[in-house]
């Protein structure tokens, strides 16, 4: 009885990779193609915009702000949607198209990635 039960294991456990490589297969040229990625892009970038972090309302967290207005611009370079360089700009403008206080400090000069690019536009 032990020897069937393990044989039936092994044949769902094969029957799961062999299932797990199919799907992957046929849904790999979905996941990693233009339209899809360009989807996703935009959900989260709506999302986010629609539901700040209310420590980064207040334009602190410099980093991780000027991190997230990075994917902004690349939503708007990937879609060509306005709004998306609307948001960038009404970032930088909160700003004052400034650094932060900090010379020697990386966190505080992160904001200017996103003011070159919209500089460049």
């Amino acid at each position: 009885m032990r020897k069937i039960s393990h044989a039936c294991c092994l044949i769902l456990i094969a029957m799961a990779f062999i299932s797990t490589a199919a799907w992957s297969q046929k849904n790999e040229k979905i996941v990693f193609s233009k339209p899809f990625i360009t989807n996703v892009m935009k959900k989260v970038c709506d999302w986010q915009l629609q539901n700040p972090v209310a420590l980064n309302e207040r334009n602190e967290n410099d980093w991780a702000r000027a991190a997230f207005y990075t994917g902004v611009m690349a939503t708007y370079r990937t879609t060509q949607e306005k709004k998306y360089l609307d948001a960038a700009n009404a970032w930088s403008e909160s700003c004052d198209w400034k650094l932060a206080n900090r010379l020697r400090h990386a966190d505080d000069h992160s904001r200017g990635q996103t003011f070159l690019e919209i500089y460049e536009i």
